[in-house]
Formats: C-alpha cells, sequence, structure tokens
C-alpha cells in the first residue's frame, strides 16, 4: 500500500514561529527585539508578519537580523481583506492594497506561500471562499486568541467568538478534500499575550529562508503548542508516532472521526486505505497560561497593558 504522506525528507527540526508584529504596524516591539525574544526561547527562526499598510516594506531590516546558520528571519507581512492572511516570503506588498487574491497569488510567485489567519470563528463557506483561494494552509492555533479565551471563558466578548483553536476547521476543509497544513502561531503584538507558546517545527537541510520556505510548502513540519515528536514514520502500511512529553496519542479523519486513540506517548496506526486522510495528535494535560488572571492582564474599561519590562502599567491601544 502507498501511504502519501510529506515526512520524505532529510536534515534537521527547527523550531520557528511565522505570525508576530512589530511596531512597524501595531506591534510593541522593533524587529530585533522579536528576534532576540523568540532566539531567547529556543526558536530558530521567526516571520514579522507586520499589518500591510501604504508604505510598509516587509523586507526591509529583515537583512540586518537575519543570519544564515544561526537564526533566520523570514520576510512577510498580513493581508486584510475579508479576513487575514499571512503571506510567509513575500517582499513586497501586491499593486492593489487590499485585495486578497493578489495577495496570495504574489506571495505564491515569489517562492512563498499564504495562510488563514485565527479563523477558527471563520464558517466553512467563508473560510473556503474564493477570497481565500490559493492559500496552502490555516492556522490551528493563535495564541493571542487562545490566550483571551482562556482568560474570559467562551462566554465573554471576544474570546466567545475566536477561541484560537481551529481543529474542528480544518478538519472539515480537509474533508473536501483540500489538501491545507495546519500552523500554530502565536500573532505576538508584544502586549497581549504570552511569546513562545506556539511553535512550528520544521524539518530543513539548511536553517536559511528558501529552505525554510520549501519545506513548509511541502507539508514537513508538525505545529506544536509544547508537545515534541521524537519521531514521525510511514512504513509497511503504518504510520507510527513518538511524542517525548505526550500523555495520548490520537489517530482521526474525515470530519473528526476518531480512528484510534491510546494513552501514552507512542501511537500505531494500521492504515486500511479508505480513510481519505489520516491526522495524528499528540497531546497532554499541561495548561498552557497557569499563572494569569484576567483582572490582572487586561483591564475591563478595554484598555491594554503594555507587557514590555519597564513598561508594566502604561496604558496604551485604547
Amino acid at each position: 500500500m502507498h501511504i502519501e504522506h510529506p515526512y520524505t525528507g532529510t536534515g534537521s527540526w527547527y523550531k520557528g514561529n511565522i505570525h508576530m508584529h512589530s511596531r512597524k504596524s501595531d506591534g510593541g516591539l522593533d524587529m530585533p527585539q522579536l528576534r532576540d525574544l523568540y532566539r531567547g526561547l529556543g526558536f530558530d527562526f521567526i516571520c514579522v508578519s507586520d499589518h500591510a499598510h501604504d508604505g510598509l516594506d516587509p523586507s526591509a531590516g529583515i537583512d540586518k537580523i537575519d543570519t544564515p546558520g544561526e537564526f533566520a528571519v523570514l520576510s512577510g507581512y498580513e493581508a486584510a481583506s475579508g479576513g487575514h492572511v499571512n503571506c510567509i516570503g513575500a517582499t513586497r506588498l501586491p499593486d492593489r492594497l487590499g485585495n486578497m487574491p493578489e495577495a496570495i497569488q504574489a506571495a505564491a510567485s515569489e517562492g512563498g506561500f499564504s495562510i488563514l489567519n485565527n479563523p477558527s470563528g471563520y464558517t466553512l463557506d467563508r473560510a473556503t471562499g474564493e477570497n481565500f483561494h490559493g492559500i496552502a494552509g490555516i492556522e490551528i492555533t493563535n495564541s493571542v486568541c487562545m490566550y483571551l479565551h482562556d482568560l474570559f471563558g467562551p462566554e465573554d466578548g471576544y474570546a466567545a467568538v475566536d477561541s484560537g483553536y481551529a481543529l474542528t476547521l480544518w478538519d472539515q476543509m480537509l474533508s473536501q478534500g483540500r489538501r491545507l497544513w495546519g500552523f500554530s502561531n502565536d500573532d505576538f503584538h508584544g502586549f497581549d499575550s504570552v511569546p513562545g507558546i506556539s511553535m512550528n517545527w520544521v524539518r530543513s537541510e539548511q536553517l536559511e529562508g528558501p529552505a525554510l520556505l520549501s519545506a513548509m510548502k511541502r507539508g514537513d513540519f508538525y505545529a506544536s503548542t509544547g508537545v515534541r515528536f521524537e519521531g514521525i514514520e510511514v512504513e509497511g502500511g503504518e504510520i507510527r508516532i513518538r511524542a517525548e512529553n505526550a500523555g495520548r496519542v490520537r489517530f482521526s479523519g474525515p470530519d473528526g472521526e476518531v480512528f484510534s486513540e491510546v494513552a501514552g506517548e507512542e501511537g500505531v496506526y494500521a492504515v486500511r486505505g479508505n480513510e481519505g486522510y489520516v491526522r495524528a495528535e499528540a497531546t497532554n494535560d499541561v495548561r498552557l497560561f497557569p499563572n494569569v488572571t484576567a483582572d490582572s492582564w487586561f483591564p475591563r474599561d478595554g484598555g491594554f497593558l503594555l507587557a514590555e519590562k519597564g513598561h508594566t502599567g502604561e496604558r496604551c491601544c485604547e
């Protein structure tokens, strides 16, 4: 039996985050500060995806902080028109700012790709509409939205609309026969969440932009909020997953149907051949945001608290 899968490459596994914002749009940190922050958190690469606006140059400043082989910084930006899409690898804005299909196509023409951002509140019809035709994947976790949802619960304002988890939507889109990869990103702005919660582990021959882009486009990576895979093997009609800090491994398919679920750090699934697709998921019981309360972080009158050291309590973004 032939099982089509993306985990055929060689190289090392690199930890990256490809959705965050600097002071070039609505972030609280400069690009070098973001590089230093994520490098200090054990990441190997980032993409600073500032919101598209007149005058934004997505590639400006990249050459000063990108150090291939040590820490890679990818160019990109976040397009907005009927939703939000990250254009990863894009070095310039489209000719018509605000035209989403053009932004997606332009990123692809540069060797990059586009992903649908924080879509957990989207309907299937909206996510699969012509506006987003050509995307390579979607965010299945978004740390900012997860943070708000964890703080305030599902019945409080914005958190009720967008939980930050889009696994159900991903399954719905995959069940339609769409090949889309699932990404985990922080959407960090420097004041609205905890950095380093979401990550993408990418297998690449080199720690540099083109190789990382190529690996993500072909799907040789996995998304995580902390669980680390030790092994992903597809051989002899079986899929074998090992995750060093998992408490449970689950294999599922179309419409979220669970095929197999076992306790422990390892799971094996014997493929029947008629599933359509199989998705592996490893989980544990660790809370992502154990020490934060709503009242201490986000005052109820609607003003953010800037979390940058030396500025706690300063009001902004009202």
